[in-house]
């Protein structure tokens, strides 16, 4: 029963870290869209 529990916790905190790094990267991605014109 435990166990069981543990392994629920950790895939949760995977799937958060993986929706972090999605966000993070799109974030990222604006970011430079918005800096390229005003470089050029």
């Amino acid at each position: 029963m435990q166990l069981a529990f543990i392994l629920v916790c950790i895939t949760m905190l995977l799937l958060l870290c993986m929706k972090i790094t999605k966000q993070v990267r799109l974030a990222r991605k604006k970011k430079r869209r918005m800096l390229l014109p005003l470089s050029m």
